[in-house]
């Protein structure tokens, strides 16, 4: 892990509590704005305590949901859409448009049909032309669909990012609690 010096000035460390002087701070003290402190030395100046010196400071990993969601790949429509259709087991547009007015949701049916159309493009749903309207079917179940749409993201951050993607996946790696790797 790379040290970064930095004087990070005006934070309340820990709301409440004085720290004096020279105190050694860290780990995981959080000091605002999403930012972790792992070690530094605390200080008095004329603004009150500060931290000098601090030692690789970065933003907390984000919480990790227990298992994905096709709503946390596909967004909010989109992952509604693609559960409806998974839990109806055959959909059309307007089933579709239906049960999210169901649901308290109201977008507009082209919306809808923008959306599943999409979804058909991106291989998340299979579609069959009826008369003169489509019948959508999920292509795969949740659990390899979002597998498959992960792994494509993958490939699109290596692909932009290159071997800087990579360092970043080994050290999150490094950091994930062991039973979670071992998943």
């Amino acid at each position: 892990m790379t040290s970064v010096s930095a004087q990070v000035q005006g934070i309340e460390l820990i709301p409440g509590i004085s720290l004096m002087p020279g105190a050694i701070v860290g780990p995981g003290i959080l000091l605002g704005a999403g930012v972790l402190l792992e070690a530094g030395v605390l200080a008095h100046g004329a603004g009150g305590p500060r931290v000098c010196y601090a030692f690789a400071m970065r933003a907390p990993p984000p919480p990790r949901p227990e298992r994905p969601a096709i709503e946390n790949v596909l967004g909010p429509l989109g992952g509604a859409i693609a559960r409806i259709v998974l839990e109806q087991g055959e959909a059309t547009i307007a089933s579709v448009v239906e049960a999210l007015a169901e649901a308290q949701r109201r977008p507009a049916y082209t919306t809808v049909m923008t959306v599943m159309g999409r979804l058909y493009e991106r291989g998340v749903l299979l579609r069959l032309k009826v008369g003169r309207q489509y019948v959508y079917r999920p292509a795969t179940d949740e659990v390899r669909l979002v597998d498959a749409l992960s792994g494509r993201a993958v490939d699109e951050l290596i692909g932009r990012y290159g071997t800087a993607a990579l360092r970043q996946f080994a050290q999150r790696l490094q950091d994930l609690d062991p039973e979670l790797r071992a998943q």
